[in-house]
């Protein structure tokens, strides 16, 4: 599957996302346009292999995933920012830093962190982190069966420390436990390469985990102007995802009647519908690890 980010060129700040007070003369978590131009597709000239850089195709989707020493290949020339997706953004101006969830279709999955200082349109990338796998394929025509490793990252200022929050997709975890956590107070170089968890994998010791966060999927953004003290705790919007399994037993709160049969979504993708249900919430923490949950959005 081919993901590739797309900048819409808006000269923009948003203060929600980097936990700031709005500028002045500007709505909290607003954005305001500069100039509205064309969409545009996002580059980075390095990190790790992109699609283009060997012609994947549908029969060799991996195609130089691994150089001929058998080792990771990386990306040297500027190309689509594919298989890049979720980007998790901050900055200002075309000031940028982004955290991406790098995930090769049925191969890999992995953190990835960079800067542009052009809006978004190219991105230098400087870490490639948390791998689920790190192992070549057997050829270009055959994955390993496995991409669902952390994703969803988002990086929360909470109090003087910066933390980072992943899914975690370990089979009886994922949407059920809480995500993961990870200190990046002092940039990536504290992360671990590999970090791989799966339902054969499960999370390191030492990693802590949020505490009351209902079926979190992952945190989405800071509501402006909380966090400042302790009698106004930040308070965050995220993402609840109640799991199904069948048309006939979806998750709780989904009317069977009314659903998709798993032969609807078959032909073209062989993959079965998707029976759960998600709905956004929000929470207050002090600490970064321990939640309130205080409801629905509405």
């Amino acid at each position: 599957m081919k993901r590739t980010l797309l900048i819409s060129t808006l000269a923009m700040i948003c203060a929600s996302c980097n936990n700031q007070a709005a500028p002045t003369g500007l709505a909290s978590g607003a954005w305001k346009p500069d100039s509205i131009e064309s969409i545009k597709a996002a580059y980075t000239a390095n990190g790790p292999w992109t699609l283009a850089q060997s012609n994947t195709t549908l029969a060799t989707p991996l195609a130089g995933f691994c150089d001929a020493a058998g080792k990771l290949a990386v990306n040297t020339t500027k190309q689509l920012m594919q298989p890049y997706y979720f980007p998790f953004i901050t900055g200002s101006d075309n000031n940028l830093e982004g955290w991406f969830d790098y995930r090769v279709k049925d191969h890999e999955e992995a953190l990835v962190h960079g800067t542009s200082s052009d809006g978004g349109i190219n991105w230098i990338i400087d870490a490639t982190k948390l791998r689920l796998n790190s192992t070549c394929p057997k050829d270009s025509a055959t994955p390993l069966g496995n991409d669902a490793g952390q994703g969803h990252a988002i990086v929360l200022n909470v109090g003087s420390k910066k933390l980072l929050y992943t899914l975690n997709r370990e089979a009886s975890q994922v949407d059920k436990e809480g995500l993961l956590i990870h200190d990046v107070t002092g940039g990536t170089a504290g992360l671990a390469d590999s970090e791989p968890v799966s339902a054969t994998t499960p999370v390191p010791a030492g990693i802590s985990k949020t505490v009351g966060l209902i079926n979190p999927d992952g945190i989405l953004g800071v509501v402006p102007n909380t966090g400042t003290s302790a009698t106004n705790p930040l308070k965050v919007m995220y993402l609840a995802k109640y799991k199904g399994k069948t048309a006939a037993a979806p998750a709780t709160g989904l009317d069977a009647t009314k659903l998709c049969q798993d032969s609807q979504s078959q032909p073209l993708t062989t993959k079965k519908a998707n029976f759960d249900r998600t709905e956004m919430r929000l929470a207050t923490t002090t600490d970064g690890i321990a939640f309130t949950d205080i409801g629905l959005v509405k």
